[in-house]
């Protein structure tokens, strides 16, 4: 991603002209300008001590893209993820209680439509994947990315999960290739 202006071919401003909403496309434009100035940064040897955490924050943009890009997507078209929610919990009486580790209950089991801000990568993936939208192999990809992306957390390991050359090649294709198969499935609903 050597240029802030387009990336690997993807004209930022017409290729992102299917999104109707104008602050996101700002924002989406403006992100992917981001990784390819981060890009161009840690490859300098000036910044050669901080090249692995500049290639990990390239790699978290590249998934908050896509994840903005599918959550586009899920909004646009009215899809409804839900969960499950319990209400009018009763506890039975202690006479029923027959584990102290927990309590047993009744209650009554309601599929509620998710949150937007519920809506995580893995849970937007899983749908697009099962909806034949996005391709199998381009959700290796992103789970890719997705795995890089949560070695973010502090507390949890970062073995086995290093950022080279090739883990942001990947994670600038899936971006690139998220695009384009939303890009074109918008357009193929609307013909």
């Amino acid at each position: 991603m050597p240029q802030s202006s387009s990336t690997q071919g993807v004209q930022t401003t017409t290729d992102l002209g299917f999104v109707s909403d104008v602050t996101l496309r700002r924002k989406l434009v403006e992100a992917i300008e981001t990784t390819s100035e981060l890009y161009l940064v840690q490859q300098d040897p000036n910044y050669s001590a901080l090249a692995k955490e500049i290639r990990r924050i390239i790699v978290l943009y590249c998934a908050s893209i896509i994840e903005a890009v599918l959550l586009y997507l899920y909004k646009k078209y009215g899809y409804k993820l839900t969960k499950l929610e319990y209400r009018d919990i009763q506890t039975l009486t202690q006479r029923y209680q027959l584990d102290s580790n927990c309590k047993f209950v009744i209650a009554s089991q309601v599929n509620v439509p998710r949150h937007e801000r519920e809506l995580m990568l893995d849970l937007l993936l899983k749908l697009f994947i099962d909806e034949n939208i996005i391709p199998k192999q381009l959700g290796e990809k992103i789970e890719k990315v997705k795995a890089i992306r949560n070695t973010f957390h502090l507390a949890k390991s970062r073995s086995g999960m290093s950022i080279g050359q090739p883990g942001i090649k990947a994670s600038f294709d899936a971006v690139y290739e998220t695009i384009v198969v939303v890009r074109n499935h918008l357009a193929n609903r609307q013909a």
